[in-house]
């Protein structure tokens, strides 16, 4: 009888075996059912979970057929069909030559089928099994203990050992589990199949079986699943991660519910395994989309286009004339690797490619598109690639790109294979690597060793920062490669003098935020990005260091060719505003000044927005300079409605009839769905925000404040809240556009204690008792980020009779060293020294 070859799938019973076969019609292999001819073995089914079918040896003898044979390439005879059923068959099987039957009966696992045609030697290995009380013949009694167990009782811990008994499906399997005794029910938890082609759904149980049917993993259980009745679980085979491979196959995608399913860690591996797979078209992913050629501008064989970016020595992303990125791969030839892995040339080659052809205006020949696939047997992945001749226009001439790589050596040609496409230049590019071979250029000379570039964003240490700031700083031209754009005025930099990188502002401006709840602000955040890609990334340029702040962030000024400075540029074009805090101010403040006046004359970007915010741009996360501007004691009715500590009140104008406008705006206001804002909300937002008494007022955002939450600022009242996300809600023009009615102010030329001093609450007490909720007289003294105030307690303006004494008197506040204390005011002095003197206050305090 003729021998055939097949794969073990599944082990069915201790005498019935799924094979395999060649591939189908579906792709997927031919499968048959196959008994063992001549021999009966004790009966081991779980097929029926409630009433599981065992007979004494019958799991034994299971499992000898499953450490044998699962997964095994075999020899089989079909010795019998059954009629009427093509997928099964009865026969012998053969491993390495030695025939399964005569093991199993020389094992005591069973014995010779009375009535059916089997070799002698079947016989003569039952009765040796008998001779030694083997197996079945043994008084011994062999059973698989199944207790039954509630999947709600069971720890969340891990098993170890455990084998999957059934696959039952695309969402449930069943698992023994040796420390329970137990068959227990089974789910994936985080991640599912959502609806897809039958084709997809066979071949995804195909490759589940494959992996995990009837072998031994390591399970641990998470919870219980009241959807499935089951535990939720996570499956190791070894050191494979099945639910993170069956993501990564494109089989399985992350449930809506996974984030508060796992952590933020778990979550996000099996996102990015999941993004790998639909960046790949893996799977789910290929049977879901739909392919739109016409739209498609690869499709145009020969376009024009600009180099916006160079990956690699054979890898390019090119902006076509209708503003499209296209990526592209070099028709015919392969540079070195270049990316999370470098290989010996790779960086000399991206850096050649990248010297010629960024920036530059390009003849794109699209030679063939390919699926390819990855190198990994195990993990078989399709990548949809589009391959080019790339012609860089220069001086009236056109330069192959590949060819220049090749005769550098720098890249060598891919023959084509089978029916893939190829180059219509090949035969130059044979010339020319000839030429690199001859005359030991790049690859075909010595060995290169990998530039290492050390990362200062990487492992942040603030003063390994500091001493590359400094030396770099001492380097008269300094000069740099802009690797990474991150918005418009903030940029990664690779110093060519020391081989070190880092994130670099742009002194002295600042573009928009990318913020989806201003619209407007993003449109030019946007067109900000883009445009600076478009001009520096890839670009050599020169530097000039300024200074580090304390994120070890560098700060400085770049220039392109003939010392254009790039920051002017933007102001001129209107997609920054100019930006100095303290610790960073550019020599060339009045040069940019100048030129964002010129873009603000000329409505240019930024300035066609309607009631432009500043400070939206310019946010709060640096200090802004506190200068100090003296007023002319202009005398003010003002009421103190809030006081946040002893040195920062809040005052409302009652004069004013503008919070009444306001109010009414806001009561026209409905606080709709679409109003809504999309987190996170940056901080300085300004907004409406409902407050603990139900009604909503204007408010800005301070700060991130628990899940789904924020503390918030009422501009019009000077008191802060928290409210959840639900209760923010974007601000109209109409009442974005009033000036905040709540005034900050500090009495002036004096301070007090910190809010959580142990007087704190007396000197509160003080000046809640003497002017909280009543209108008082206010001298107006000097402007810096609050408003310095005398606050008058009689009508004949003595400057003994006000509250800036009275807590100098009472040991509540002392005099500031900063600001110069008038002469009409030079009798605080005394009153000071007296509470010193008297031990009074925060005078019986160690200073």
């Amino acid at each position: 009888m003729d021998k055939k070859v097949g794969g073990v799938k599944q082990i069915i019973s201790p005498n019935c075996l799924l094979l395999t076969g060649p591939l189908g019609a579906q792709g997927l292999p031919i499968t048959k059912f196959l008994t063992l001819q001549g021999i009966q073995t004790p009966e081991f089914s779980l097929n029926d979970k409630e009433q599981p079918k065992q007979e004494s040896y019958g799991f034994k003898a299971r499992e000898f057929l499953r450490k044998q044979l699962l997964g095994a390439q075999i020899e089989f005879t079909v010795e019998h069909k059954i009629k009427d059923q093509n997928d099964k068959v009865i026969g012998r099987v053969f491993k390495n030559g030695k025939d399964i039957g005569v093991q199993m009966l020389r094992e005591g696992l069973a014995q010779v089928r009375q009535g059916s045609k089997f070799p002698e030697s079947y016989q003569e290995e039952q009765e040796q099994a008998k001779y030694s009380d083997k197996g079945i013949w043994s008084s011994d009694q062999n059973y698989l203990k199944l207790n039954k167990i509630d999947a709600r009782d069971i720890p969340q811990k891990q098993f170890n050992n455990c084998l999957i008994e059934d696959v039952a499906g695309l969402f449930i399997f069943y698992a023994y589990v040796p420390q329970l005794e137990a068959l227990v029910k089974c789910s994936y938890g985080e991640i599912f199949v959502p609806q897809v082609s039958a084709e997809l759904q066979a071949k995804a149980k195909w490759v589940l079986q494959d992996l995990i049917l009837q072998q031994e993993v390591t399970l641990t259980f998470l919870g219980y699943d009241d959807k499935f009745q089951s535990q939720r679980c996570d499956i190791f085979k070894g050191k494979v991660d099945i639910k993170r491979e069956l993501v990564s196959l494109g089989f399985y995608k992350l449930s809506p519910n996974a984030f508060s399913l796992v952590d933020q860690k778990r979550y996000n591996d099996l996102r990015e395994a999941q993004s790998q797979a639909e960046m790949k078209l893996l799977g789910i992913w290929k049977d879901q989309i739909k392919q739109k050629q016409q739209d498609n501008p690869a499709d145009k064989q020969t376009f024009i286009a600009k180099v916006l970016e160079v990956h690699s020595g054979d890898s390019l992303t090119v902006v076509n004339q209708q503003r499209e990125q296209i990526r592209v791969f070099l028709a015919s030839v392969k540079s070195p690797k270049f990316g999370k892995e470098v290989a010996p040339f790779g960086f000399e080659a991206r850096e050649y490619a990248r010297k010629l052809a960024i920036g530059q205006n390009v003849k794109v020949e699209i030679e063939y598109e390919k699926n390819i696939q990855t190198k990994d047997e195990e993990k078989k992945q399709e990548l949809h690639m589009r391959f080019a001749n790339i012609l860089i226009q220069t001086e009236g001439k056109e330069l192959n790109l590949a060819q220049q790589l090749i005769s550098q050596g720098l890249a060598t040609i891919q023959p084509p294979k089978g029916d893939d496409g190829y180059s219509k230049y090949l035969d130059e590019y044979r010339q020319s690597q000839e030429f690199a071979d001859k005359n030991k250029k790049g690859q075909f000379g010595k060995q290169a060793q990998i530039p290492k570039l050390i990362d200062l964003s990487v492992d942040f240490k603030i003063q390994r920062s500091r001493d590359y700031f400094d030396s770099l700083k001492d380097i008269q031209k300094l000069t740099g490669v802009v690797e990474l754009v991150l918005n418009g005025s903030r940029i990664k930099l690779r110093f060519n003098e020391l081989n070190c990188s880092s994130l670099f502002l742009i002194s002295g401006i600042k573009c928009a935020p990318h913020d989806a709840n201003l619209p407007e602000y993003q449109k030019f955040s946007n067109i900000a990005l883009q445009y600076t890609k478009e001009q520096i990334l890839q670009r050599d340029v020169e530097i000039e260091l300024e200074s580090i702040d304390r994120k070890g962030l560098f700060h400085g000024n770049i220039y392109l060719a003939k010392r254009q400075n790039f920051a002017l540029t933007l102001l001129e074009l209107g997609l920054a505003v100019t930006f100095n805090p303290t610790q960073n101010v550019t020599k060339y403040q009045s040069l940019y000044k100048d030129a964002e006046q010129r873009a603000k004359i000329q409505n240019e970007g930024l300035w066609t927005i309607k009631n432009l915010d500043l400070a939206i741009i310019r946010g709060q996360d640096e200090e802004q300079t506190a200068v100090v501007k003296k007023l002319n004691s202009e005398i003010k009715k003002l009421q103190l409605i809030e006081l946040e500590s002893l040195n920062i009140l809040y005052f409302q104008d009652p004069q004013s009839n503008l919070l009444n406008q306001i109010e009414k705006l806001i009561n026209q206001f409905a606080p709709q769905e679409a109003n809504k804002l999309v987190p996170p909300l940056k901080k300085g937002l300004l907004c409406l925000a409902k407050f603990s008494d139900g009604k909503w007022y204007r408010a800005k955002v301070v700060k991130e404040s628990g899940k789904n939450s924020y503390e918030v600022f009422f501009v019009d009242f000077g008191n802060v809240d928290v409210a959840p996300l639900n209760n923010i809600r974007k601000i109209p023009d109409n009442l974005s556009q009033q000036p905040f009615q709540a005034i900050k102010c500090n009495l002036a030329y004096i301070q007090g204690p910190p809010i959580d001093h142990d007087i704190a609450t007396d000197a509160s007490n003080l000046i809640k008792d003497n002017v909280f909720d009543k209108e008082v007289i206010c001298q107006l003294e000097y402007q810096e980020d609050s408003l310095g105030v005398i606050i008058h307690l009689a009508k004949d303006f003595n400057p003994l009779k006000t509250l800036n004494a009275l807590l100098l008197q009472e040991g509540y506040a002392q005099l500031r060293d900063d600001i110069e204390l008038p002469a009409k005011y030079l009798e605080w002095q005394k009153i000071e020294e007296k509470a010193r003197k008297e031990v009074k206050g925060i005078w019986g305090y160690d200073q």
